[in-house]
């Protein structure tokens, strides 16, 4: 308390706040996880976007733990918001989708509102910036977010995360469920 918000790096922090929500990993993986001093808005405006990503992301992850994270917390979020419940439903489409042993199986597709995860993912990086350097991310200064292929994922590592490797981190969260991995510039 008492300090500055990491996310809006203009309002005093009332409370800490977890990075990544504790509600994405499961109960006995979610030791040692990130905290931040926050405001009351940006908690608050974090925690609704994180209601919407822990409800969605589940239903594509390929993680050994996402059909427990469906089971136990993704059906009792959409029991609880009815609305989001209602429009995954009435949205969702039958889609094709190639195996690893090349067979052509069908599954489910759900709308995904990006807007929503540029915003938690803005929010997490300046989150991870404070807590790796101890440094806020000025107001007014943006983070972009982008989706990367796994060629783009390599070029990003070799051109960007590679330029400052004094800085450069790596890291795991929730015995391995969250990696990331960031650096900054010297200057």
């Amino acid at each position: 308390k008492g300090k500055i918000c990491v996310y809006c790096a203009t309002e005093e922090s009332t409370c800490p706040d977890h990075v990544i929500a504790r509600e994405f990993f499961p109960t006995d993986k979610r030791s040692y996880l990130p905290k931040v001093p926050s405001c009351d808005t940006c908690n608050n405006k974090k925690a609704k976007l994180e209601h919407y990503a822990t409800s969605i992301l589940p239903f594509g992850s390929k993680h050994e733990n996402a059909e427990e994270m469906l089971r136990e917390v993704t059906v009792r979020r959409l029991e609880k918001n009815i609305k989001l419940k209602n429009e995954l439903k009435n949205n969702m489409q039958r889609i094709w989708l190639k195996s690893k042993s090349n067979l052509i199986l069908p599954t489910i597709a759900i709308p995904i509102n990006g807007d929503i995860l540029t915003q938690l993912f803005t929010m997490i990086i300046r989150g991870l910036y404070y807590h790796n350097w101890q440094m806020i991310i000025p107001h007014d200064y943006f983070v972009e977010v982008y989706t990367l292929t796994l060629q783009g994922v390599l070029l990003f590592r070799d051109k960007i995360l590679s330029k400052a490797p004094s800085n450069f981190i790596q890291k795991k969260l929730g015995k391995g469920i969250f990696h990331y991995s960031c650096t900054r510039g010297d200057k």
